[in-house]
């Protein structure tokens, strides 16, 4: 009885411990490990290669294609800021035109300005000439020539070295001219009279190159004179 007894227990624990085995190995299966195909490791092999080859890769640049053709112009920008200038002004703020040259070591500035009823821009000089220092416009010429005696009648300027220019201002003794209408020989040889330095001398002048003399009111200039000192120039 005892020994049947103990082969029934013997029989249930292995039977236990027969199904505590198999139910650990189904919760934790084994890998199973095939094995690789030659040829997939071949093909592996090749794409590799080919990635190494693509990744060694220099291209050669081709010649260069055809010039395409002109494309349509495109729209126009928008208007830009207006720009400054230089402007010269006197003492009192007047302005004396657009700066266009100056001439520092002999206190010389040149502007461009409109006189009423003149058709075109002056340019005018502006000087420290005199000894108290007073702005003095446009350039000095000392010889008129006249067409009758006593220095009357039409006035002439003679430009010998044809330096002068129909948009200069000039002033002698009697006061601001501009110069027009430039005359050659045979129309215009002589002059009976001429003044210099404000002085009137009667004679026959040969004149060989004249333009007529046309004095200005100086009422007509865009400022006041005298001029103040000193000159400045800004920007405007």
């Amino acid at each position: 009885m005892k020994k049947t007894m103990k082969k029934a227990v013997l029989l249930v624990s292995a039977f236990v411990l027969f199904f505590t085995v198999n139910f650990t190995f189904a919760r934790s299966p084994i890998p199973v490990i095939y094995p690789v195909d030659p040829a997939i490791e071949q093909i592996v092999s090749w794409l590799t290669s080919l990635q190494n080859q693509v990744n060694n890769l220099k291209l050669t640049p081709g010649p260069a294609g055809p010039q395409g053709t002109q494309g349509e112009a495109g729209p126009a920008g928008p208007q830009g800021p207006q720009g400054q200038n230089l402007h010269l002004l006197d003492g009192n703020n007047q302005d004396l035109g657009l700066l266009v040259d100056v001439d520092a070591a002999q206190g010389k500035y040149s502007t461009l300005f409109t006189v009423q009823y003149w058709p075109v821009k002056l340019m005018v000089e502006f000087t420290y000439n005199n000894g108290s220092y007073i702005p003095e416009l446009g350039k000095n010429r000392i010889d008129v020539y006249f067409g009758w005696y006593d220095c009357q009648g039409s006035s002439y300027f003679v430009d010998a070295k044809e330096t002068a220019a129909p948009q200069t201002l000039y002033y002698d003794e009697y006061g601001y001219f501009v110069i027009s209408g430039y005359y050659l020989p045979p129309e215009r040889q002589h002059a009976q009279s001429k003044r210099s330095n404000g002085i009137c001398e009667n004679g026959n002048y040969d004149i060989p190159e004249t333009w007529d003399v046309e004095y200005i009111d100086p009422s007509s200039l865009p400022f006041t004179l005298p001029l103040a000192r000193p000159l400045q120039v800004v920007s405007q």
